[in-house]
């Protein structure tokens, strides 16, 4: 239990007791805040008594003052859920197809952006490979998971890297998927952003889809190298059959 006095000096007065030690009177109009600090899980009242050590003032039981407070305990309600993250992403715990509904609340309490206007929410819900891209996000997670669990920073800088490198992937994808010409490709540009932002998350985290990024960042430089190496008539023709080659 502390106080401060006019000085504004802090006193644990359950050790030091209040005021000098040659004592002083006590005027019962006089407020003096206190403050109950629990020092270990707490939840219930505590009866907070000035105690008349001198027996002077003829209250009963030497009681001048007796006050009930309410102490409630106080819950950490981003450690909870960062607990709740690294407990999920674990080998016995990961569900891949439930990993949204269950740890998207938590991520939310965290400060991580997953509303319906994110980056995140803007990825694609089809199936692929009865799989998709919000899971893959989870999923990325629990490959990169540190031996010693997210601490709240890390969390942040991965999963926010790794919905940077699924959109990527989304939009090489759907370049390709909705082209309708070879100008609509732009070149081989779905290749050479996706291998930018590869390149930029290799910085982050290892694990795309379970697959060292560095393995799909020298598949993607090579295909870069071996397009530039073409004549632009076979440039051409490459890309012609990408289109006429998509299912």
């Amino acid at each position: 239990m502390w106080a401060k006095d006019s000085k504004g000096k802090w006193y644990d007065i359950n050790v030091t007791g209040w005021g000098p030690p040659e004592g002083f009177p006590i005027d019962t109009t006089l407020v003096t805040d206190v403050y109950v600090i629990a020092t270990a899980a707490f939840d219930g009242t505590v009866t907070l008594e000035l105690v008349d050590v001198t027996g002077d003032y003829g209250a009963v039981d030497n009681i001048i003052i007796s006050q009930e407070v309410a102490v409630k305990a106080v819950v950490d309600e981003q450690a909870q859920a960062l607990a709740a993250v690294n407990d999920y992403l674990t080998p016995d715990n990961y569900d891949y197809a439930g990993a949204p509904d269950a740890l998207e609340g938590h991520l939310a309490v965290l400060g991580l952006d997953v509303g319906e206007d994110s980056d995140y929410a803007a990825l694609d819900k089809t199936a692929i490979g009865g799989k998709n891209r919000k899971t893959a996000v989870f999923y990325d997670l629990n490959q990169n998971k540190p031996d010693e669990g997210y601490d709240l920073a890390t969390l942040t800088t991965y999963f926010n890297a790794i919905v940077a490198t699924r959109h990527a992937t989304q939009a090489s994808m759907d370049k390709v998927n909705n082209a309708t010409s070879v100008e609509d490709l732009d070149g081989i540009s779905c290749v050479t952003d996706l291998l930018a932002q590869f390149e930029a998350a290799d910085e982050v985290y290892d694990y795309h889809s379970g697959i060292l990024l560095t393995e799909k960042i020298n598949t993607l430089q090579v295909l870069v190298t071996r397009y530039e190496a073409l004549p632009t008539a076979n440039q051409e023709a490459a890309l012609e059959a990408v289109l006429e080659g998509a299912p």
